[in-house]
Parts: C-alpha cells; structure tokens; sequence
C-alpha cells in the first residue's frame, strides 16, 4: 500500500485569486518508486480524463501530489472529479484534474516540454 502524505499548498489561478488548502494523497515520489521508473526522467506528463496533458519538470514534479482530499474533505464531494495533481510552483491552472495518467518522460535539453503537452490521446493512439 502506498503511503498518503499532506502537503498545504496555494494556488494561483488565472483570475489571480490564490487558495490556500491542506491537501493528501500518495506523494508523486512514492507512484514513480512503485512504477520503476528511469533514472534518466526529466519530466512528468499529467493527463487528466479529458485529454488535457500538462508536462512539468521531474525537480517540480517530485515535490507533488495525486491528492485526493482537500482540507480533510474527500475531493469527489465538492468536485466532479475524484483526483488533483499538486505540486507547489505550478500555477493552478496547471494542476491537472480528474488525473487519468502520469507518464515519466526524459526529453533531450532541446526538447520544448509545450510540445508534449500538444499531443492528445487520440492523436498518439492513431500515429
């Protein structure tokens, strides 16, 4: 079983208001451990159930969350989705709801991390 840790984090969202809030889940760390993932990783792929796909750097990915609760309220109850990736630093509009997938990555120094973030699920499954 993985463990759940809680991390209070404030978001910035694309008003410009900025919440503050406790959130648990299983630390982003823990769900790579588990995966065996590269040591070679430089980026983290999020994917919500909608197809949105946000790319961040593993440094900032590490210090994450797939929460689930929100100040000790399970995030299903106030939300029509059941997960949030969180991690501090990243504006809020980036933090990916409804999580379907987290996929390590390891991109060349070159490489735009934007350009990952393009590809949908449809596309990559029709190439």
């Amino acid at each position: 079983m993985l463990p759940i840790e809680t991390k209070t984090v404030t978001i910035k969202c694309a008003s410009g208001t900025r919440n503050t809030a406790t959130w648990a889940g299983i630390p982003v760390l823990e769900l790579l451990s588990a995966a065996d993932v590269s040591d070679e990783t430089t980026h983290l792929v999020v994917e919500s159930d909608g197809g949105y796909r946000m790319c961040v750097d593993i440094r900032a990915a590490l210090d994450g969350l797939l929460a689930f609760f929100r100040d000790g309220t399970p995030i299903s109850e106030c939300e029509p989705y059941e997960t949030r990736f969180i991690t501090p630093g990243v504006d809020g509009a980036r933090t990916v709801k409804a999580v379907a997938l987290l996929e390590a990555r390891h991109l060349s120094p070159s490489a735009d991390p934007e350009s990952v973030e393009e590809i949908s699920r449809e596309e990559e499954y029709s190439a």
